[in-house]
């Protein structure tokens, strides 16, 4: 039992070690090239991490507490995906579709019993045409699909992870990704010439440009101030935005399929691996030859893999605060004996 121990430890300290480099070079990208990172990791990387994932899910039945739960998040997504549709009826629906998907996640996850769930639905419609169409209400549905997704749910799964093997090389890893991060922020010299040319002006700007101009509003880091509207505007904060994202989307990719052997993705039937392999190079295909046609043709499934990853979200900070808690009390049993 012992040796078995060791070995899983060393294991994970090797996986560990893996994804620390990994990061170490996300982030000399992000830092050099962060648009066309960006740009080139989401065509490549991304269709097959879409892939992989919803598969995964699938045989998990999406951390869900009934079998056909997912089927709302689905109809969620699709909603969201209307978006794409030219002068769709119901854009109150599209603006608020996944901040309720991510709510109506609680009762999938917490709850089999269909009153609280139909509750949660009614509730949710109210939601729906209750909650008014701002910017930052159309952001808040971007950034849960993107840098949420990415970057914080990315840090509590390595959190989480840490906490379970009680790993020194887990919190080691969980630090680097907090540091790196910030050093895209704190270092911020300014490249030789413009962050973006016309390539990546005219097929980042429809998918993405309201995130960075919401990082630049919030964070005060364009001299525009809350009338930042330039995504690419040649200043360190435009730059050092674009770095943070480029990072995040990189490593989220790269580390998803340095865990091949944990959480074992890949043990699926040779159809369905067949079928991923033939899905992604015909995404690739299409970005190729259109990059705005790939985008999308792939817009749906992107949205549905992070969509469908919710419940599995919520666990895992439902998770961390069990791990937590088993810390805590202890101590707090401990000191209350020698009070006594």
């Amino acid at each position: 039992m012992a040796s078995d121990l060791a070995i899983a430890k060393r294991a994970t300290d090797r996986i560990n070690i893996l994804n620390m480099v990994l990061m170490l070079i996300s982030a000399l990208a992000a830092f050099l090239w962060p648009f066309y990172l960006f740009l080139i990791a989401y065509a490549v990387l991304g269709p097959l991490h879409y892939l992989t994932e919803i598969s995964w899910l699938h045989d998990r039945r999406y951390f869900t507490s009934r079998k056909r739960d997912y089927l709302f998040l689905v109809v969620a997504t699709l909603i969201y995906a209307g978006s794409l549709v030219p002068h769709f009826a119901l854009p109150q629906l599209v603006a608020n579709a996944v901040i309720i998907a991510f709510c109506a996640s609680i009762a999938l996850v917490l709850t089999q019993d269909l009153r609280w769930r139909w509750l949660v639905a009614v509730a949710g419609t109210i939601l729906l045409f209750a909650i008014p169409i701002t910017f930052s209400v159309v952001v808040t549905s971007l950034l849960l699909v993107t840098v949420i997704h990415v970057f914080f749910f990315t840090g509590c799964f390595i959190f989480y992870g840490s906490l379970k093997s009680a790993s020194l090389t887990g919190y080691a890893s969980g630090v680097l990704f907090l540091a790196l991060a910030m050093v895209m922020f704190i270092v911020t010299p300014m490249p030789g010439g413009g962050i973006a040319d016309a390539f990546v002006v005219q097929h980042y700007d429809k998918a993405f440009g309201d995130l960075n101009i919401w990082f630049l509003r919030t964070f005060h880091l364009s001299t525009a101030g809350a009338s930042a509207s330039d995504p690419f505007e040649f200043s360190p904060g435009a730059t050092a935005v674009m770095r943070f994202i480029a990072y995040a989307y990189l490593y989220h990719y790269l580390n998803w399929f340095s865990k091949t052997k944990i959480i074992r993705w890949h043990e699926v039937s040779k159809a369905r691996l067949g079928s991923v392999v033939g899905l992604w190079i015909l995404a690739v295909a299409l970005y190729a030859f259109d990059y705005d046609i790939g985008l999308k043709a792939l817009f749906f499934l992107s949205a549905l893999h992070v969509v469908l990853e919710f419940p599995l979200d919520l666990r895992t900070l439902i998770g961390i605060g069990s791990e937590l808690t088993k810390r805590i009390r202890p101590r707090e049993l401990s000191a209350g004996k020698t009070s006594n």
